[in-house]
């Protein structure tokens, strides 16, 4: 009999891996840049039939219609790529099992066969819409490991949604508004400033039990668009930053400490200089003018700012293009940079200005007859993903010549956790590389990725959840 059991499960475990480790097809709704340096949103469906694969693109594509209309996704519309899994379930609908004391009447229990297994009633809780998030991990790794913000939609006309590591909607009339605060939680890391229940109420970017107006998270937007320290009517302990925002309340916007926070995130996981040239290699030129230039992602309207730097002087104003006449070049090394900052008003944070600013850096050397420029940026060329992760991180880099390659995962002082890479005399080449960080146990927050490349060092914040 033990051994009937252990076929049994064994024959479960191959047909799981079978059935949740297949490839599907992948549309391409919006897109801005390689999914290496632009956010990829990631649109999934569940209980949508193989003959509701079009309702899904319609819904998938009215849905991203409505995020970008809405602020701050609207201004950054141009940092994000929108993409579909096309991932078929064998029936429609969503997993009712009308277990919540707040379930109504006209509800029935459904139990659909349905891949993401996205079930209502979770926690007791009717609205709460939530899928298996193994199925979904295993579904994105065999079929988009570079997500940074994932959607699945489920087809069912009852309302509800949740937010976690993934935001879950379904397709009822409220369903855009509904998808939208979910990724408040997902993307923004934001909480309900509703009140959800003594258990949920934590200390968080726009919670909190802090009264005083000069210590409060959004101190710097007190007084203004009608920020304010708002008690929760329910416990009086707590406080929210606006009456209004929809982190509250469908119908509104996210408040302006809500909509800074979220375009914070933006550029923790993204780089306002998606590409520049001369590319970084090494090469030689005769006295002549040389075209220097930063390819930008940039918001809508337009609010980066780019100044370039001469051997440490001001060289140039605003402008993406520059033209360096080597014949005003004294012979030795000379330094140009180019720094992009985003002057958005919508932004109040302290550590904006040093946290988010850009740069790419040329050393020249000028010798009698020519100029040699060796680019000491590998920023576009370096990734790890995803962005937030969970246990597996990749790591991707590229290298123009035979290189030595150490990469690490640190704290966010800056101490060593874990050397992910490290490979000595690696022939020029792109390479991938998963690293399981499962086995740390580190708890959630933002860690340091270094990639150490010969003589280039650069470091990235990343965040585990």
């Amino acid at each position: 009999m033990m051994k009937k059991i252990l076929s049994a499960i064994l024959l479960s475990i191959v047909f799981c891996a079978a059935s949740f480790g297949q490839i599907f097809p992948k549309d391409s709704l919006m897109y801005n840049g390689t999914r290496d340096q632009i956010i990829n949103l990631v649109i999934l469906p569940d209980g949508y039939t193989s003959a509701e694969q079009a309702k899904f693109k319609t819904d998938a594509t009215a849905f991203m219609n409505y995020f970008f209309s809405q602020s701050p996704f609207s201004a950054y519309k141009n940092y994000f790529n929108v993409y579909t899994v096309n991932v078929p379930s064998n029936e429609s609908g969503v997993i009712h099992p009308h277990t919540a004391t707040d379930c109504g009447s006209d509800d029935i229990v459904t139990n659909p066969d349905i891949y993401f297994k996205s079930t209502m009633d979770v926690a007791g809780i009717h609205r709460l819409i939530v899928a298996d998030n193994g199925i979904v991990y295993t579904t994105l790794n065999n079929n988009f490991p570079q997500w940074d913000l994932v959607l699945i939609l489920v087809n069912s006309t009852k309302y509800g949604g949740s937010g976690g590591t993934f935001s879950v909607a379904s397709t009822d009339p409220n369903a855009a508004q509904v998808a939208v605060h979910e990724i408040g939680h997902s993307f923004g890391n934001l909480r309900d400033e509703y009140y959800p229940g003594e258990s949920y109420m934590i200390e968080q970017a726009n919670t909190t039990k802090e009264s005083n107006s000069t210590l409060v998270r959004w101190k710097n937007w007190m007084g203004i668009k009608n920020t304010g320290i708002y008690k929760f009517e329910e416990d009086a302990t707590w406080h929210r930053p606006h009456q209004s925002c929809m982190m509250r309340y469908l119908d509104s916007p996210f408040c302006a400490y809500c909509n800074e926070l979220i375009i914070e995130k933006i550029h923790t996981i993204t780089n306002a200089i998606y590409a520049y040239t001369p590319d970084p290699t090494t090469f030689s030129v005769t006295d002549e003018k040389i075209l220097f230039a930063v390819t930008t992602l940039q918001p809508v309207p337009n609010t980066l700012k780019i100044t370039w730097m001469l051997n440490g002087s001001s060289y140039a104003g605003n402008t993406d293009t520059l033209t360096l006449d080597s014949n005003t070049l004294s012979k030795g090394t000379h330094t140009l940079v180019a720094t992009v900052a985003d002057t958005t008003a919508a932004v109040k944070s302290s550590a904006h200005p040093t946290n988010h600013l850009y740069s790419i850096q040329w050393t020249i050397d000028k010798l009698a007859t020519n100029i040699s420029i060796h680019a000491l940026q590998y920023k576009s060329k370096v990734s790890a993903y995803p962005n937030p992760f969970h246990d597996n991180l990749t790591i991707s880099y590229t290298l123009e010549k035979t290189s030595n390659v150490r990469v690490d995962m640190l704290d966010i002082n800056g101490s060593l956790i874990q050397t992910l890479v490290k490979q000595n005399n690696e022939s020029a080449g792109k390479y991938t590389q998963t690293a399981n960080i499962s086995a740390q146990n580190l708890p959630a927050g933002v860690y340091l990725i270094r990639y150490l490349i010969d003589d280039f060092t650069y470091t990235e914040q990343i965040i585990k959840e």
